[in-house]
């Protein structure tokens, strides 16, 4: 369930807010990165299954046309993950050039697998990657991550815009097929600097003392 809604402050500020809610696999047990054994869990929360975002859109008297900024938050089971946003454009004739920042990082992070005693005699697991039977992971879109991008569209109909749903993805599913010129284009650089692994590749090892 979801729900989203916009209000405008004034013809430059805008507000945008939305609101996520997936209670699926309410109470299942789940390990933490700190986890020291197998029995070691927690266990999933209603709070978990909520989900909000938080968006500001300005447009400045010159220089650019729009600068957005936003907050995101997903709790373990509604994404598990937690995001800053920045953006900001300038619409030249038909051409528009966005640059676009994101900060990401898990609510929970990601669980390696680790033994109980040595390579050589690893004895019993005490933690174990997060599988499809867990209510949760660590994957690719939420895990922790540097992100930039460039994007560059061309748009003859400026009264049309180009992306359905959010600025700066380009996706099939977020293009306009309102769009009536015969030629729309869109080119992207996009950078990824991820800060660490996914649930299942981190590899590591606890030594018994």
């Amino acid at each position: 369930m979801s729900y989203n809604a916009s209000y405008a402050y004034s013809e430059r500020v805008q507000y945008h807010a939305g609101l996520l809610y997936e209670p699926f696999r309410l109470g299942y047990t789940y390990q933490t990165a700190d986890s020291t054994s197998l029995s070691d869990v927690q266990t999933t929360k209603r709070k978990d299954a909520f989900g909000g975002t938080l968006r500001t859109e300005i447009r400045p008297a010159s220089v650019l046309d729009l600068i957005g900024l936003g907050y995101t938050y997903e709790g373990r089971m509604a994404g598990n993950k937690q995001q800053v946003d920045v953006d900001g454009s300038k619409t030249i004739s038909d051409w528009t050039l966005s640059a676009a920042y994101i900060y990401r990082q898990p609510v929970e992070g990601p669980v390696p697998t680790t033994f109980q005693g040595t390579l050589a005699n690893p004895g019993a697991f005490l933690t174990i990657p997060r599988g499809p039977d867990d209510p949760f992971t660590v994957d690719w879109d939420n895990r922790k991550a540097h992100i930039g991008s460039l994007t560059l569209v061309f748009n003859p109909t400026p009264g049309t815009s180009f992306f359905k749903y959010q600025r700066n993805v380009v996706e099939d599913w977020n293009i306009n097929p309102e769009l009536e010129p015969a030629w729309v284009g869109a080119l992207q650089y996009r950078v990824t600097h991820y800060l660490t692994n996914t649930t299942v590749c981190i590899i590591g090892m606890r030594t018994a003392r």
